[in-house]
């Protein structure tokens, strides 16, 4: 309905914030029953930063804490906080949505920061979104490790790439 003209900017942002609203009920009202292993894996979920779209970031964090994972979101971060979380605590995982229109360069080029400060030797970054899944060579592009197109394909490979510590 954006798309075509049938929805304005306050009918979009109002069902957005009732979608939101939703998400937020449905987790209260069905705690995960997969508890946390604090020696589990763990990710951090954050748009890219300047990419005013959170919807998806918060959905595919939702299916990552409901499996088990340690799991944070940043919303609408700055480059600078994204790269200080990484360089401060160890994540496992990074998954970063993609909605604007952005130059592949930049990407590539946040992506190649994660990795040289990360705290976590082997961390994994995926990528998703619009952008994404309208591109999908995009993945290696940017030198990202993955891709999916919705939020448990995404978890999936997730599970595949970062395997559960040898303690548990």
């Amino acid at each position: 309905h954006w798309e075509s003209d049938e929805c304005d900017f306050l009918d979009v942002t109002m069902g957005l914030w009732r979608i939101q609203e939703v998400m937020r009920q449905v987790a209260l009202r069905h705690p995960p029953e997969s508890p946390i292993d604090p020696r589990g894996r763990s990710a951090l979920f954050s748009p890219l930063p300047g990419d005013e779209h959170s919807l998806g970031t918060l959905m595919v964090e939702e299916v990552f804490a409901r499996a088990g994972w340690q799991t944070e979101v940043l919303i609408n971060p700055k480059r600078r906080e994204l790269l200080q979380i990484i360089a401060e605590r160890q994540f496992d995982l990074v998954g970063l949505t993609i909605s604007c229109d952005c130059t592949t360069g930049s990407i590539a080029d946040l992506i190649s920061a994660i990795r040289s400060i990360s705290c976590a030797p082997k961390v994994q970054i995926l990528i998703g979104g619009q952008m994404v899944n309208a591109n999908p060579g995009m993945v290696e592009e940017v030198g990202a490790d993955g891709t999916a197109v919705d939020a448990n394909s995404f978890l999936a490979l997730a599970d595949r790439l970062v395997k559960r510590s040898a303690s548990l």
